[in-house]
């Protein structure tokens, strides 16, 4: 995306690799020189500085990217300000809507010509069917794997010298200052002090308001909190028959005839019951 005069133009530049899945190091410095080229095409002569922005896969984050990857910039007449990676579950972007549209546009070629897409000639045929996705170039590109071996190596020796300069796992962004001396790092992970200021933090707290976070005392707080709630229910339940039974009583009160009080030192005795008749069976 950049402006040309008074408009702003977005681009897209897809890349379909022939004969090969492997994401590495090398796969990866290979096409985005490519990009680069194909970026240089574009853009007016005026425009040089760029961003470049990705995922978070593992092949953007390898620490060899950043310090290559502006190199790559320069020798396409490009100035590569920052390198920005995206964090995980950040949410969906344009990106994943150009892909759908491709999606759609690959079902249309199998449809109209009865066609399949199995190849990275297919997919790039299926891509320009009836017109193609409005604003986009697709290329097709076969890696040299000999000679991004021999890069595979050389990265391998940078490797230890670049964990050194960065000391953040997975760095979000990266800065280049315009006089080469400046560059900066930034990420949002939290740093080993902070992780352990808040843990004495915590446990301070759960001591001070006797918690246990042992098994047993995770244990005990459940059954307990249970009790509670059984015990709550069985009160709710006692208290709403209890008006009930009193109103039993009463109603039993009303209907049996008034009786003199027996007295304390004659046993109370029950009136003999008449005999039911016989029930007839027909």
């Amino acid at each position: 995306m950049f402006r040309r005069g008074k408009n702003v133009e977005l681009h897209y530049l897809d890349t379909v690799v022939d004969g090969d899945s492997k994401q590495n190091v090398g796969a990866t410095l290979a096409i985005v020189d490519d990009l680069f080229k194909r970026v240089r095409a574009i853009l007016p002569a005026t425009h040089k500085d760029i961003t470049f922005q990705s995922d978070n896969a593992g092949n953007y984050q390898n620490l060899i990217l950043p310090m290559i990857l502006p190199e790559l910039a320069n020798a396409h007449h490009l100035n590569c300000l920052r390198i920005l990676h995206t964090e995980a579950q950040d949410g969906k972007c344009i990106v994943d809507g150009h892909f759908q549209k491709v999606g759609w546009k690959i079902e249309q070629f199998v449809t109209d010509t009865q066609g399949r897409v199995a190849t990275a000639r297919q997919v790039c045929d299926a891509m320009q069917h009836a017109g193609g996705v409005p604003g986009t170039s697709v290329t097709m590109l076969r890696l040299d794997r000999d000679r991004l071996e021999q890069i595979e190596q050389k990265c391998k020796v940078l490797r230890p010298l670049m964990k050194r300069v960065c000391m953040v796992t997975k760095p979000l962004e990266w800065r280049y200052g315009q006089d080469g001396a400046s560059d900066t790092i930034h990420a949002t992970s939290v740093s080993a002090a902070a992780k352990a200021n808040a843990t004495k933090r915590m446990k301070t707290y759960i001591a001070s308001e006797g918690l246990s976070t042992s098994l047993g005392g995770m244990q005990a707080l459940r059954s307990a909190t249970a009790n509670a709630n059984n015990s709550t229910a069985r009160g709710a339940s006692a208290a709403a028959a209890a008006p009930a039974a009193k109103r039993r009583r009463s109603s039993a009160a009303a209907a049996a005839p008034h009786r003199p009080a027996a007295s304390p030192a004659s046993p109370r005795l029950s009136p003999a019951r008449a005999p039911r008749p016989p029930r007839c069976k027909h």
